[in-house]
């Protein structure tokens, strides 16, 4: 970077004070919670959806069923430490 600085934090720090660096890295954190939730909201939802149309209303989860039951699917891909390891299941839903 043309001004020596490796993240938005260091930026803030740069320009600003360290106070700055604080305040950006919190708004950063913030904000990629709020994202997060939104994205869990929103997959909740249209399962929830697809669940009560495809059985015509006979088995409607409860949103916290359903988040619940997101959340154990979605946790274990937040322990990955790189995406290579699912090159594998990847090319194989590619061929399927």
């Amino acid at each position: 970077t043309k001004l020596g600085v490796g993240s938005f934090g260091a930026l803030g720090a740069k320009t600003c004070g360290p106070w700055a660096k604080v305040v950006v890295d919190q708004s950063l954190i913030l904000t990629q919670y709020g994202f997060a939730i939104c994205d869990l909201i929103f997959i909740v939802e249209n399962v929830r959806d697809v669940v009560c149309l495809e059985t015509y209303g006979a088995a409607c989860p409860s949103k916290v069923a359903m988040c619940i039951g997101v959340l154990v699917c979605l946790v274990p891909f937040t322990w990955l430490r790189s995406l290579t390891v699912l090159t594998v299941p990847v090319l194989m839903s590619n061929v399927a």
